[in-house]
């Protein structure tokens, strides 16, 4: 007993001076007597330390299986297995060391294993050494711990070594050197070794070392390979189907990622939570959200509702089908959240274009305390990648700068897009440069933006430079690669290409086949084309497309009609690209006209004999066959001729000799050009025009804003004997509706069939609902479409969803939407217009519905865009375009203008901006359309004087129109603008429309809370021939006695002040009686009022309706230019009521002061530059009563049902409000 005793405490003392001398620090944790069981020896030991006696040494007497801890105390029998503190094992293993204590293999391997479990491999390397007999086991555990670290070549080293050794590798070590090659670029051969090394091991019937293979080859794109060796498995588990799913969901196949979860179900596997992750997402990749909704009742079932990597899926799914508010509803209530999590539900809402709350969710994100990574931030910069959010993204971009992850390579990758969708190539190509590490994703986006921005040869480089890295391409880089090669010139680099693709075995790919026959066809070489098409494994209609496209480009129509004739043997359905191609084929030979006319036939029944590309097509192939009257019987079929369709004509009455037809058809391509001069320099005689030239006379007129001239250009042809068709009552209703002649469009439209006997069409009601619906008699319009005599179509649905939109009414839109979608679910336009509507209506979560709607059904809005033309170059802009070599000077003349034409008057009218930012950002919204960035490029290019012409594919907003009247007036340029629905000619300040937009514009404002019809007005006819505009801010000033206020000179920003104070006092009473102020300019004896002094020059005037003062002028500016307000009235009247232009002209023919009572009333304002005088009128006392009731009645609408934000001003005088 006392020896032991004795051993026991020089045992303690031993290892107390071993582990004190800083060998270890957790030796007091280890042998503290705290942490002992057998307290009692410790106390004998004590008792004989204190008296003095000597100990013998027996190493290893104090054991470890004494301890509280159970992983110290489980060592004896399990080693370093249990141990998960990396300070705990490595006390107990320099405690064996330092008391002799020998570890057996077990222990040993446990400690290998431990040390490199956590990452402290050169620990592991020296244990592993330090056996003196290593078994299999031994090997096992080295070679995991390398892969493990990450270490893949010192593993493969390892298996070398172990193999010369004799020592044979087991499962495990080839599972785990299999998952190293899957996890580095530049391990694929030895992925193959190890492969054929386990096959002749016989270690494939394992299902973990398949597994492993199978996710290898599914890792670097093999998925032919993959799909092979799955099929071929002999036993498979959840991880080999799970790892097929996951491999096809990753290469960009989710519809065979969907039918591996079929089969797995099928099989009577049970699916796992990575399972169900995948094809979740799967589904969201296809946008099929009632799958995904099926799997998801399967989630529940099998109980995995609450997983973590589930829920992120199901994020994802929701998201990108459309359905942001289940994607939150699984967000918000989630137990517990990772960052995918939150980088999913920050892709969420990025992928449906709702960029704030990206941002909001990101800010809520840092809240939570949890720190942005890249792929959040990814997320972020990706919601923003478009021209309305670029300044945020550049923001994202300062912050992600800020905290050190530019550096990481799929935020650089996002960088790139952002700049390269926003059109700042440049930008893009910094990105790319400064990025230090680049992925192949890297490089792919590089190359698109590359050929998107036409620099082709860019794209060859970053392809070449790519193959000379290790990194692996994917069939996305190679097409982009073959489409940068469709020209000529760069064929060989696309043979190139094409071998390389070949032996990387890629040649199989849908895309890749698609993009070589399109190569091939648009270099001249479609046999090479042809001979890929039929080693295709697959093909689609795109496939097809190119063949026959390839052909026509070639000029081998008969290949184009076989070609034609074998894709509907193969069941591939044809689409408009396909008839259009097709078509495209005939040269002139007439044995080819029966083939084409049976392909009309197939054409009428298939449904595209009503699309315009179709019709062209067709009218094309008659006119090269030589069939002259099909041809023009076509071309009179067509509701709205394009150029192409002239062009056509054109020709073939060239070739026929008809001077006639030639003539028409010049006459209305100046027309279409906007050259009205033109067009009646080679007008023929009233008595050889025959029912086209008077079409195209009267379609001209209408479309270019002469509706008077329209009218009696009508009643000259059936004065000449000439019968009207039903293609001259829709120009004739179309002037009438641009025009606001409601009366005149109505009596028209009942005319057509009781005097001429045509017979009304869907066009001519079109015109008819349009014009109801610019005036706001929507009622009557709704009213007219359950009257018509044809079934409406999708052209009159728009027409009332439009004039819903610009009138305001909700309710009435969505009926209208709602029939327009059943007639055509795909639609955009349908949920644009009620988008707008809803915008209006401030309905901004309506709004977003909308959008996400469309994304959901991939439906797109089309993109607004404009043309031109420059030194016979034409130009084409889209919106915030800056792509353009000049894009610099173009928007640094934008803001010359912006200040030039806010002193003539320009205020932006930021209704015409339909979302829901700040004023600030709507209005920069408003200086990057098209229209206006054209307009500045051709201002740079262009010669002085001459006449600028842009078109754009769509209608021009108002607030563009206004910008585009100042701008002619600041630069003495003529611009011609052709919108979809008109041509606009600015010249001085002046539309050829009459200011259609701005009369329309205040007409929509003040009707916009009762029918104009109730509020006294007899159509918006009678409202622009009175120049209501400007009359309705004046009409008090006619009625009541007007105060005078003469300014001596151009005010001050003080003298103005002063002015708005006196003007309150005076305007805000509510008396019937009261006083008015009116402003007149000593410049040029103008008053801002009505009537003006005989002799001042008509004038416009630059005054215009602001959304913050209702009846305060704009002094400074019209003193500047001597402009008067009263004059255009008196301008006004001289068209209306030639009575009361007598009676100005008696009331100012200078007798002024003697018809006018003049009184000088102070108010307080003792300045020089400013005196007032009170001018009582008495002339137009019944003139002024009706109008009064008008102005009156419009007055108390305001008060009763409030106004629009843009009409909204409270004043606040005398405590009155």
């Amino acid at each position: 007993t006392e020896l032991a005793l004795s051993c026991q405490k020089l045992s303690a003392f031993r290892a107390k001076s071993i582990f004190n001398s800083g060998i270890s620090h957790c030796c007091p944790f280890i042998l503290s007597l705290q942490n002992l069981y057998h307290s009692s020896s410790i106390s004998c030991i004590q008792e004989q330390r204190t008296e003095g006696e000597s100990v013998t040494t027996n190493y290893g007497f104090l054991t470890l299986s004494d301890h509280r801890n159970h992983e110290i105390s489980a060592f004896p029998q399990k080693g370093f297995s249990e141990i998960t503190s990396f300070n705990t094992g490595r006390a107990v293993h320099g405690f064996c060391f330092k008391n002799g204590i020998h570890l057996n293999p077990i222990q040993s391997n446990t400690l290998i294993n431990m040390y490199s479990k956590f990452n402290s491999l050169k620990a592991a390397k020296h244990v592993f050494d330090q056996i003196p007999e290593r078994n299999q086991a031994s090997w096992n555990t080295i070679v995991s711990g390398c892969v493990r670290a990450g270490l893949h070549i010192e593993g493969f080293e390892l298996l070398r070594e172990m193999l010369v050794q004799g020592v044979e590798p087991n499962i495990f070590v080839f599972s785990s050197l299999i998952s190293a090659c899957n996890k580095s670029d530049s391990l694929f051969l030895e992925g193959i070794q190890i492969h054929g090394f386990a096959e002749k091991a016989g270690f494939l019937a394992d299902v973990f070392v398949s597994s492993a293979l199978l996710h290898f080859y599914g890792t670097y794109g093999y998925m032919t390979a993959a799909r092979k060796f799955f099929e071929e498995m002999p036993e498979r588990n959840v991880v080999s189907w799970t790892s097929l799913m996951m491999d096809y969901s990753n290469n960009g196949d989710p519809e065979e990622a969907i039918e591996i979860y079929c089969r797995m179900r099928g099989a009577g596997v049970s699916c796992n939570q990575n399972s169900f992750a995948t094809v979740i997402s799967s589904c969201g990749t296809l946008e099929n959200e009632l799958l995904g909704r099926q799997v998801l009742a399967h989630v529940l079932v099998s109980g995995f509702g609450s997983n973590v990597s589930v829920s992120n899926a199901l994020i994802h799914m929701f998201g990108s089908c459309g359905d942001v508010k289940n994607a939150e509803y699984v967000f918000d209530r989630m137990p517990e959240r990772d960052t995918i999590s939150w980088n999913s539900i920050i892709s969420a809402y990025s992928q449906n274009g709702l960029c704030e709350e990206s941002l909001r969710i990101f800010k809520k994100m840092r809240l939570a305390n949890s720190k942005p990574n890249s792929t959040a931030l990814s997320c972020l910069i990706s919601s923003c990648s478009t021209v309305d959010n670029l300044r945020w993204g550049m923001g994202i971009h300062g912050l992600v700068v800020k905290i050190g992850l530019d550096s990481i390579v799929c935020v650089g990758n996002t960088l790139i897009t952002l700049y390269s969708e926003s059109g700042r190539f440049e930008d893009s190509k910094l990105s790319f440069l400064e990025m230090s590490d680049k992925d192949l994703i890297s490089w792919h986006s590089m190359m698109v933006s590359s050929v998107q921005n036409g620099q082709h040869r860019n794209a060859l480089e970053l392809l070449a430079k790519l193959c000379r890295t290790s990194k692996i391409r994917n069939h996305v880089t190679f097409a982009s690669a073959l489409a940068a090669c469709s020209v000529p010139e760069d064929l060989l680099e696309g043979k190139t290409i094409h071998a390389h693709i070949i032996r990387t075995g890629l040649h199989e790919n849908l895309l890749i086949g698609n993009t070589l026959v399109t190569m091939y066809g648009k270099c001249g070489m479609i046999r090479a084309g042809e001979r890929i098409i039929h080693i295709m494994p697959e093909r689609n209609e795109v496939t097809w497309n190119a063949l026959i496209g390839g052909f026509v480009e070639n000029e081998e129509p008969q290949a184009a009609i076989k070609a034609y004739k074998s894709m509907r043997k193969d069941g591939i359905s044809v689409n408009y690209i396909t008839i259009v191609s097709i078509l495209g084929s005939w040269s002139a030979p007439n044995d080819l006209l029966k083939v084409g006319m049976s392909i009309h036939a197939h054409i009428v029944l298939m449904g595209f004999g009503q699309d315009d590309y179709v019709k062209n097509s067709l009218l094309t192939m008659y006119a090269k066959c030589g069939d002259f009257t099909s041809s023009n019987f076509i071309f009179n079929e067509f509701a709205s001729k394009t150029a192409v369709s002239w062009n056509v004509m054109i020709a073939t009455n060239a070739h026929q000799g008809n001077d006639l037809h030639v003539a028409n058809a010049a006459m209305d391509m100046y027309g279409k050009c906007g050259d009205m001069v033109d067009v009646l320099k080679i007008l023929p005689e009233p008595t050889s025009r025959s029912r086209l030239s008077w079409n195209i006379l009267i379609s001209g007129f209408s479309r270019h804003g002469y509706f008077k001239e329209a009218i009696e250009t009508f009643n000259e042809m059936i004065q000449m004997g000439e019968w009207p068709d039903h293609v001259t009552f829709v120009s004739l209703l179309s002037a009438c509706n641009h025009g606001g002649l409601i009366d005149e469009g109505l009596s028209y439209f009942s005319s057509m069939m009781s005097e001429f006997g045509v017979t009304q069409g869907i066009e001519h009601c079109v015109c008819i609902i349009d014009l109801l619906g610019r005036l706001g008699r929507l009622s009557e319009a709704e009213k007219f479409i359950t009257e018509m005599p044809v079934p409406p179509n999708d052209l009159i649905w728009r027409s009332l969803l439009s004039a819903c939109r610009n009138h305001n009414n909700l309710e009435l839109g969505k009926k209208a939407a709602q029939h327009l979608l059943e007639l055509d679910p795909s639609d955009d336009a349908a949920y644009v217009l009620l988008s707008n509507v809803c915008a209006v209506s401030g309905r901004w979560e309506d709004v977003d519905d909308l959008r996400r709607k469309m994304k959901s059904s991939n439906i797109k809005k089309k993109p607004a865009c404009s043309w031109v033309k420059v030194n016979n170059k034409v130009s084409t802009f889209g919106m915030g375009d800056k792509s353009h070599p000049q894009k610099d000077q173009i928007y640094a003349k934008l803001e010359d203008l912006k200040q030039i034409i806010r002193e003539t008057g320009y205020i932006p009218d930021t209704s015409f901006s339909l979302h829901d930012t700040d004023e600030e950002q709507k209005e920069q919204n408003l200086w990057n359309h098209s229209e206006k960035v054209a307009l500045a490029f051709a201002l740079i290019n262009s010669v002085d004087g001459s006449v600028i012409r842009i078109f754009k594919n769509l209608r021009v907003c108002g607030d563009c129109h206004s910008m585009f009247k100042h701008v002619s007036q600041a630069v003495q340029r003529t611009i011609v603008l052709r919108d979809s629905y008109r041509f606009h000619h600015f010249n001085g300040g002046k539309c050829s429309c009459g200011d259609y937009w701005e009369l329309y514009g205040l007409y929509l404002k003040l009707s916009a809370f009762g029918d104009a019809s109730s509020s006294g007005f007899s159509g918006y006819g009678y409202v622009r021939q009175l120049g209501f505009f400007r009359l309705v801010c004046t009409i008090s000033l006619i009625f009541t006695p007007v105060v005078t206020t003469a300014i001596d000179a151009v005010p001050t920003e003080e003298d103005f002040v002063r002015y708005q104070n006196t003007a309150l006092n005076w305007a805000a009473s509510s008396n019937e009686e009261s006083k008015k102020t009116n402003i007149r300019c000593r410049t040029c004896s103008s008053f801002f009022t009505f009537p003006g002094l005989e002799g001042t020059p008509v004038s416009t005037g630059c005054w215009s309706w602001t959304d913050k003062k209702l009846l305060f002028f704009k002094v400074r500016q019209c003193v500047r230019k001597c402009q008067t307000l009263g004059t255009y009235l008196l301008d006004i009247a001289k068209e209306t009521d030639p009575v009361l232009v007598q009676r100005i002209k008696l009331q100012y023919s200078g007798k002024t002061a003697n018809r006018l009572i003049a009184k000088q009333v102070n108010h307080g304002v003792n300045d020089s530059a400013l005196s007032t005088t009170v001018v009582i009128e008495e002339e137009l006392a019944g003139y002024k009563k009706s109008m009064k009731e008008i102005y009156v009645k419009l007055v108390k609408e305001f008060i009763k049902n409030g106004s629009p934000k843009s009409l909204k001003t409270d004043y606040n005088v005398g405590g009155k409000q």
